[in-house]
């Protein structure tokens, strides 16, 4: 199930839309790299790579975390800090309903 929500950049104070994909298999919440860079979203590097797990076990393709952002995430009335590891989806935002 994808949603529309809205970030707020900390840094700047300015909104974007995003879909998010919400995935209840999901142990964290990504952002794809792509989407932080075409809107300028400000990262961070991570001080130890993250390795990310497909549901079988295998090492997903897109290669390990390096990469965080730190936005408001808007859903309806709800907002709340969020903190996204940078990845390579072809979604928006993955957001986890477990872990």
């Amino acid at each position: 199930m994808s949603i529309n929500v809205l970030l707020k950049m900390k840094d700047t104070e300015q909104y974007v839309e995003a879909k998010a994909l919400i995935d209840s298999g999901c142990t964290g919440c990504a952002i794809d790299r792509e989407f932080v860079n075409k809107n300028h979203i400000k990262r961070e590097k991570l001080q130890h790579k993250l390795k990310v797990l497909n549901a079988d076990g295998t090492e997903n393709s897109s290669g390990r975390i390096t990469h965080h952002a730190e936005v408001m995430m808007r859903m309806e009335i709800y907002m709340e800090e969020m903190d996204f590891g940078l990845q390579m989806d072809g979604h928006d935002i993955f957001l986890a309903t477990t872990g």
